[in-house]
């Protein structure tokens, strides 16, 4: 009882500072307090306490890009245009808090990701982008060397399966054979002289570059956004360890013959992703908004039996959001 008590305090305190508003500079007066009762008005919800009326905060995907005249192509390569929409959609509207659905077109098309197809690439310019799912690392290849070594497995099987630019990492060595002193340091790094791997690895600076100016440009629209007297409706995110490994991994088909197939090992993979999605949702502590999104995509009805929910998807579920 005491931890929970701790625990509901620190929320309430993390929920009071931002619904303070924090780091803003108001527009005005009446923006500020307009900001203020709407984020008290989340953060009672979050608190299950009645708010003085229901929050109002819609998933406009993209909704504002087309409603003022824009395509979704444009705005994925264009982030001045989309900055035009945001605004545009938030002051008519008026929302309790906004959210949008936007990514760096430009960095996912340098890399050769191959798990997006962008608005005019591969579906319509008007079009939201699509996910390409697929069974990228077979139940052999994936889980002694994911659960041996998830950075590992990161670096030198996964992401040179979905990153046309970086698969020359596939033949990097593992890093943990610098684990050998001078000589074994000596041996691993020299690999990134070979001429393939620091290709892919300057590459990626130029793209990540590029990543970190189209970041800050989206947060100084946020911070502006707020200005005016609305909350950001996520400070962070993260997800169901089963939705990691059936979504991005495996693949719906592999995942779901990993439980029939595999189920002691998709238990212990999933226990290894627990602290990691727990550590990944704690970075909404360093942007000011307590506010998860958590995306639950397999775990709705029809996916699984109920008695395969309560023992594949819940506990890692519940221990990610809550512990």
């Amino acid at each position: 009882m005491e931890k929970e008590s701790n625990r509901t305090d620190a929320t309430a305190e993390m929920l009071d500072r931002w619904c303070s508003g924090p780091g803003f500079q108001f527009t005005c007066p009446e923006a500020e307090e307009a900001y203020k009762k709407r984020a008290k008005r989340i953060a009672d919800v979050i608190q299950l306490k009645v708010p003085d009326r229901v929050p109002i905060v819609p998933a406009f995907g993209m909704f504002p890009y087309l409603d003022n005249g824009f395509s979704c192509q444009e705005v994925f390569f264009d982030h001045q245009k989309a900055r035009e929409a945001w605004l545009k959609t938030a002051t008519e509207f008026e929302p309790d808090a906004f959210s949008s659905t936007l990514l760096n077109g430009a960095f996912f098309e340098e890399i050769g990701y191959r798990q997006l197809r962008l608005p005019g690439r591969g579906v319509p310019a008007t079009s939201i982008f699509q996910f390409v799912e697929e069974e990228y690392v077979k139940a052999e290849e994936f889980y002694d060397s994911f659960l041996n070594d998830p950075s590992d497995f990161l670096w030198r099987i996964y992401l040179p399966r979905v990153c046309g630019m970086l698969e020359p990492f596939a033949k990097f060595p593992p890093l943990n054979q610098s684990f050998g002193y001078y000589l074994g340091l000596t041996s691993t790094l020299s690999a990134f002289g070979k001429p393939e791997i620091a290709g892919a690895f300057e590459a990626l600076c130029k793209s990540a570059a590029r990543a970190v100016q189209w970041n800050e440009a989206v947060a100084a629209t946020s911070r502006e956004i707020g200005s005016l007297g609305f909350p950001s409706a996520m400070g962070g995110g993260t997800h169901a360890p089963f939705d990691t490994i059936g979504d991005f991994l495996r693949g719906t088909r592999g995942i779901m013959l990993d439980i029939r197939r595999n189920p002691d090992k998709l238990l212990q993979a999933m226990e290894k992703l627990v602290p990691i999605h727990i550590e990944i949702g704690l970075r909404a502590k360093q942007s000011g908004n307590p506010v998860v999104s958590i995306p639950l995509h397999k775990g709705a009805e029809g996916f699984m039996s109920a008695e395969q929910y309560k023992i594949f998807y819940w506990p890692t579920l519940k221990r990610s959001s809550w512990d």
